[in-house]
């Protein structure tokens, strides 16, 4: 049987594994003993995670023509390669976190829905949350959002239709960014304590957010962004807005973001979740919480 005969099921094999794939983590996994690399599958495994070792030349031909083929360049020594079809930063958590603790695996690179990261990048994408822990953390910031609602219905029943609105509140995730669990209990909050919200959803362009704040005459902008690579989005919007003499206030939130950024690039505001942000946002309106 020929060579390419025999590489072919392999090759289609890997094709098989990264379709789909929300990231592709590359590892160098030599040194590691029995006992961790045991224990390391069995962590990728619970976290939903495929873990397999191939050839560089057979994943060298698997990734031509896909979202993975800017990994080539990676495929230098042994090479093993984690793959997550759900959770896009679940390789990079758990690998990282692992690495902490076994220095012979060496993270190189990988593709998280569809951007390259080099080593110091994934470890940047590993610190992001899992969207359970993210709702987690969200949802438990909303101390009381059930006798909040029952207040706002309350007030619908009392003066027979929509309370009396706080302000407008243009809000939206950056350019480049499709995470919406933390912008979307954003505006559920807000919209809870009588704010008017105009949810532009994820992946917007900064200028269409002026422009949307601008003729609406909104009160406040919200930035949401969950990305590293997608977070300067915000210093952007800030400046355009300066430029345009726009008076909305901005603030920003997101799990890669600071207050330290937001001060830094002249936003008006963080917040650190959905519940902070409502206070964030009665403050600079001088609205009582």
């Amino acid at each position: 049987m020929a060579k390419v005969e025999l590489k072919k099921p392999i090759v289609e094999e890997i094709s098989a594994v990264i379709q789909d794939a929300q990231s592709v983590v590359l590892v160098d996994h030599r040194g590691l003993t029995v006992e961790q690399d045991t224990e390391l599958r069995k962590q990728l495994r619970e976290a939903g995670i495929t873990y397999k070792v191939y050839k560089n030349t057979m994943m060298n031909f698997a990734f031509k023509g896909t979202d993975f083929e800017a990994l080539i360049p990676y495929l230098e020594g042994p090479s093993a390669l984690a793959v997550s079809k759900e959770d896009a930063t679940a390789p990079a958590r758990v690998l990282c976190k692992f690495a902490k603790t076994a220095n012979a695996l060496e993270v190189k690179g990988g593709v998280v829905e569809g951007t390259l990261y080099d080593a110091k990048g994934i470890e940047n994408v590993s610190k992001i949350p899992s969207r359970e822990e993210l709702l987690s953390r969200l949802l438990g910031s909303m101390q009381s959002p059930v006798a909040n609602l029952a207040r706002v219905l309350n007030q619908i029943a009392e003066k027979g239709g929509a309370p009396v609105k706080k302000g407008r509140f243009v809000i939206a995730t950056v350019q480049g960014d499709i995470h919406d669990i933390g912008k979307n209990l954003v505006v559920l909050m807000l919209k809870n304590y009588g704010y008017e919200v105009i949810d532009l959803g994820k992946d917007v362009e900064s200028q269409k957010i002026l422009d949307t704040a601008k003729k609406e005459k909104a009160s406040v902008i919200g930035l949401s962004a969950l990305m590293t690579t997608t977070m300067t989005e915000m210093k952007h919007l800030v400046e355009m807005a300066k430029e345009q003499d726009c008076e909305a206030k901005i603030i920003i939130g997101g799990a890669v973001v600071t207050e330290s950024y937001a001060q830094e690039i002249g936003a008006d505001g963080y917040s650190k979740d959905a519940r902070e942000a409502v206070k964030l946002v009665n403050r600079l309106l001088g609205h009582e919480m």
